[in-house]
């Protein structure tokens, strides 16, 4: 803290108390009034000019009387002045001293956080010495560098040619050296929360690295020498600023099994990415994709896929490739704008966990939806089990229903039977009817059978009065709609035979 030294303002006497201060101000502005009252007459004399003395000559004259008056007031105000002024100075002083003061503590600390964090920097690095050393010594095949606010690695890093599992997260690392290539035995790099912004093209090298964490750092890119690391197993790049992935990433890591690059700006995944036949985990929430590969169905050890918070409709619909997901458990759509699930999502029988939630769903209706998760995938097997019934029939008879399509194209058999569909889940919203939509199944049906705790059949006569009225009435306008033909001239439904009177 410096000193004040007033030396220089002693002479010019002490500051003036407020009172004094303040009779100096009045005393000045009391001045200033009476001058402007003065300059006010003198403007104003023009009345009392002599005569013989012309207009310039006479504004000549006022203009002396004018600075007459000024030279007054200034003198008269000069030992007010003076005090106000003496008074200033030393505020002035006393704000350079404060300044002054702020500023030396301010340097005081940026110097003290440097030299604690110098000292600390060189505790680490000695550490890391010290492990290095020890690691070298014993030939140890992991290495924990984590948290060490290193900012660079040693030369001598690159000589551990045995290490397996090398540990650099929470450091302050941009760079990583080039002998990074000799480590070709390393299967696990940590190079979480750094200041990364690109990898050494020598990763490539590294063909046994099976775990590769970059999480928050500053990546735009993956290098095209990363297909190097063919043996990869786990990819994660969460957090970063990533905005495409490897295009061959499904060709070059043919056993990654889990991948996770959420909280990045990805517009699209590559199509490679549909050969990746071992990968069960897909997290890509949280960034700006506008579609889903196509044959995204075609990873069938899939078991967690997350593509929410992308706010996006995936270009009007989820894939219908997604119902081959067969081995998948979890499944998060939710906060996107998806309209329709694909009817093929009543396929995937193991699924336990769907989230769907803000989206502005229309099939299944919102109500199917906060129902259960049981009440959705119920919903989409009937859509899905109809679909299926549709391309079998096709399939049997293609040039009875191409001449069908011909004389009334907008009118399709699981439009009627989705109608029924609906009113039996309204139906079976009822208290006492809550089983019946698992009971039910439409007759001549070449899919399974639906039972509940198998005591119902697939028939429409193996319907008893224990299913209740309102049971007996869906599974009769189902059999109505099922046995409808289409009308050669009109487009309406009429039944073929009344099978309950």
């Amino acid at each position: 803290m410096a000193s004040p030294n007033r030396s220089p303002f002693d002479a010019l006497g002490a500051r003036p108390e407020p009172a004094l201060l303040s009779q100096a101000t009045r005393a000045i502005t009391c001045i200033d009034s009476q001058l402007a009252k003065k300059l006010e007459l003198i403007r104003l004399s023009d009345l009392d000019r002599p005569p013989g003395v012309d207009a310039p000559q006479w504004a000549a004259l006022k203009a002396q009387k004018e600075a007459k008056a000024r030279e007054e007031a200034e003198k008269e105000k000069l030992p007010y002045k003076s005090v106000v002024h003496l008074n200033e100075i030393h505020q002035i002083y006393e704000n350079l001293l404060k300044h002054e003061d702020s500023g030396i503590t301010k340097t005081l600390e940026v110097i003290r956080s440097f030299v604690e964090r110098e000292h600390v920097n060189l505790e680490s690095r000695q550490e890391v010495a010290r492990l290095l050393l020890e690691a070298t010594q014993s030939r140890s095949d992991k290495l924990d560098l984590s948290g060490r606010l290193l900012v660079s690695l040693p030369v001598s890093f690159g000589k551990m040619t045995m290490l397996v599992s090398l540990d650099l997260s929470c450091n302050r690392l941009k760079k990583l050296p080039d002998s990074l290539s000799a480590l070709v035995n390393l299967e696990i790099l940590n190079l979480d929360s750094n200041e990364f912004a690109s990898l050494p093209d020598s990763i490539g090298v590294l063909s046994k690295l099976k775990v590769l964490k970059v999480s928050c750092n500053m990546f735009k890119a993956l290098p095209e020498s990363i297909r190097g690391c063919s043996s990869m197993v786990q990819l994660i790049a969460n957090f970063n600023r990533l905005d495409c992935l490897p295009a061959r990433i499904g060709y070059d890591f043919p056993h990654l099994e889990k991948l996770s690059a959420h909280s990045n700006k990805l517009s699209f995944l590559p199509i490679s990415i549909c050969e990746l036949k071992s990968l069960s985990l897909l997290d890509v929430h949280f960034n700006n994709l506008i579609s889903l590969p196509a044959n995204i169905g075609n990873l069938t050890a899939l078991q967690v896929l997350n593509v929410s918070d992308n706010f996006s409709d995936f270009g009007g619909k989820v894939p219908e490739s997604i119902g081959n997901l067969v081995s998948l458990i979890e499944l998060d759509l939710s906060s996107n704008q998806i309209r329709e699930l694909p009817d093929s999502l009543g396929a995937l029988e193991n699924i336990r966990v769907l989230k769907v939630d803000n989206n502005p769903l229309v099939i299944p209706p919102i109500a199917v939806v906060e129902h259960s998760l049981e009440a959705v995938k119920k919903y989409m097997a009937e859509r899905w089990r109809i679909t299926q019934t549709e391309r079998d029939e096709t399939l049997r008879f293609p040039s009875s229903n191409q001449k069908s399509r011909q004389r009334n194209p907008k009118l399709k058999l699981p439009t009627a039977l989705a109608m029924s569909m609906r009113f039996a889940w309204h139906a079976c919203t009822d208290k006492e009817n809550l089983g019946t939509w698992e009971a039910l199944s439409l007759p001549n049906s070449p899919s399974r059978p639906l039972r509940k705790a198998g005591t119902y059949g697939t028939r429409s006569s193996n319907l008893t009065a224990e299913r209740g009225p309102i049971a007996r009435k869906v599974v009769q306008n189902v059999v109505d709609l099922k046995n409808c033909k289409c009308s050669k001239n009109q487009n309406r439904m009429k039944p073929k035979r009344q099978l309950i009177p």
